[in-house]
């Protein structure tokens, strides 16, 4: 299942960028720092609410929000097309004798 595997990195690579540019916006107004932040990409605590919240600023994209269930749904898609081709990506090559 190589397009589900690609689907899954590209799914987290959309979503480490939406997090970027929403909480690079979110450091530069709020003085929240990088490694502050960075379990935002993860998970969205009470903190990272707050931080997106209070950062009132005009952002070039229009995003506001960051939401971390596009990062773990493309976890899920490439580890689900990762396994599904360690059991059964032998089943297209002849077998050698």
């Amino acid at each position: 299942m190589p397009w589900l595997e690609l689907a899954g990195v590209l799914l987290v690579m959309v979503s480490i960028l939406w997090w970027a540019v929403v909480y690079a916006q979110v450091m530069a107004n709020t003085g929240f720092s990088a490694a502050g932040t960075l379990p935002c990409l993860l998970y969205t605590s009470d903190r990272c609410s707050l931080a997106m919240a209070l950062c009132k600023d005009w952002h070039f994209l229009g995003i506001k929000r960051y939401s971390a269930e596009l990062l773990w749904l493309g976890v899920a898609a490439a580890a689900i097309a990762i396994l599904a081709g360690g059991f059964f990506g032998n089943t297209d090559r002849p077998e050698e004798s």
